[in-house]
């Protein structure tokens, strides 16, 4: 069908513009995807330490 209109180049111009952008899309999908569970841990353990230094401050000072 595409050859038969002579639209083959003008097809394949489109298709490779589409397929550059779900590349680019791609490409960003896959990094933050891959950075979402450090950062996860890195904020959890942030808030571990704030846990434990914010415990400390509120024992009265014959416990510590």
């Amino acid at each position: 069908m595409v050859k038969a209109f002579t639209y083959e180049k003008r097809a394949e111009e489109r298709f490779d513009a589409y397929n550059t952008e779900l590349q680019q899309t791609g490409a960003k999908a896959a990094f933050f995807g891959s950075i979402t569970n450090p950062v996860t841990r890195f904020v959890n353990a942030l808030i571990y330490a704030a846990v434990g230094v914010c415990g400390h401050w509120r024992l009265p000072a014959t416990c510590r």
